[in-house]
């Protein structure tokens, strides 16, 4: 049987958690569905490096593997470098979101990475997931992959379901998103 392979940024990682190995969404999943996981988020990551990620790890994916992709934030960038990748925000990269980043540029740097890792993983099972509207419109293009809305930031989450940092979601959220994924995944891979 295959692994839950996914890629995203922190929350997909499971950033502030008290046990992301362990309550990370990624992490549900593979219990829910019996199968081993492998949590490739990256905190702070760009579409960019999501695709990076996947072009590392493409070749110890197998057929069976459930790939799961948890897009960010389109205004997101990153610079990769020989031996690192330099995460640019607002803070440390000004001359960047002056000179470079607008809505237009983010939408097809986006659209070009997603479509790119859709092309890529064409004949995996593959979950594309977002909760940025930029990303919506991108995948209704799309006809590779199934995509589903992250409900846990369409529904809203009260203060004490955010994680240890109160900025990201807390294990309920998490939870809650691996059952949805569970149960929409589960009778297409014949596990129910």
């Amino acid at each position: 049987m295959g692994k839950i392979v996914a890629f995203g940024d922190s929350n997909t990682y499971g950033y502030g958690l008290s046990n992301r190995e362990l309550q990370a969404w990624p992490a549900r999943v593979g219990e829910y569905l019996k199968m081993e996981h492998i949590n490739y988020g990256i905190p702070g990551a760009s579409n960019k490096e999501i695709l990076w990620q996947i072009k590392e790890v493409e070749s110890t994916l197998n057929q069976d593997d459930l790939i799961f992709i948890m897009w960010t934030w389109p205004h997101r960038s990153c610079v990769i470098r020989e031996d690192h990748i330099q995460q640019l925000n607002l803070g440390t990269s000004e001359l960047y979101y002056k000179h470079f980043e607008n809505e237009a540029n983010s939408f097809w740097e986006s659209r070009l990475y997603v479509e790119h890792a859709n092309l890529l993983l064409d004949n995996f099972k593959l979950y594309n997931l977002f909760y940025d509207k930029v990303i919506r419109v991108i995948l209704s293009n799309s006809t590779r992959g199934t995509n589903i809305d992250n409900v846990m930031y369409s529904r809203g989450v009260t203060r004490e379901e955010l994680a240890n940092d109160n900025l990201h979601l807390g294990e309920k959220p998490h939870d809650e998103f691996a059952r949805m994924l569970s149960s929409k995944v589960a009778p297409k891979k014949g596990l129910l």
